[in-house]
């Protein structure tokens, strides 16, 4: 079974101190554990990135112990994906025709990503950031 988890998994599962920390957690042992295969839009790498990179928490997390620990939790654990430069274009336009603006672009984005490397089900703490975006693929998150 494939699955795309959500930069707001990602994050979780990395920060014992989130909130969700376990239910994401979980998700990644499943992953480490092979039970399920792990996708990821290259947009939430960079997203992962920016995000445990300016966290206000003390210490500070530095550029390289952001990267190793993106590194050793999802190289060779997770699929990422992408959309080429002809499927930005139909997105672009599906987003205009939608009227869909400001942030939730990224949401279509990555469930474009999901839609192309036909996964189940997005893993998210957002579920909402999904709707009318991932057309027959499920959502999944804490509450379901």
């Amino acid at each position: 079974m494939r699955f795309l988890l959500d930069t707001s998994v990602l994050v979780a599962g990395l920060l014992e101190s989130h909130t969700q920390h376990n239910w994401c957690l979980s998700w990644l042992e499943r992953l480490n554990r092979r039970e399920i295969e792990g996708v990821v839009c290259s947009h939430s790498l960079l997203e992962l990135y920016s995000v445990l990179t300016r966290l206000p928490i003390r210490p500070r997390l530095l550029p390289h112990q952001v990267l190793q620990l993106v590194e050793h939790s999802l190289i060779g654990k997770v699929e990422v994906v992408g959309l080429s430069a002809e499927d930005y274009w139909q997105l672009l336009s599906w987003l205009a025709d939608q009227r869909i603006v400001g942030g939730r672009v990224y949401d279509a984005l990555i469930a474009q990503a999901g839609q192309q490397a036909q996964v189940e089900a997005i893993i998210t703490l957002n579920p909402r950031h999904f709707e009318g975006l991932a057309t027959g693929i499920r959502v999944i998150a804490p509450t379901d």
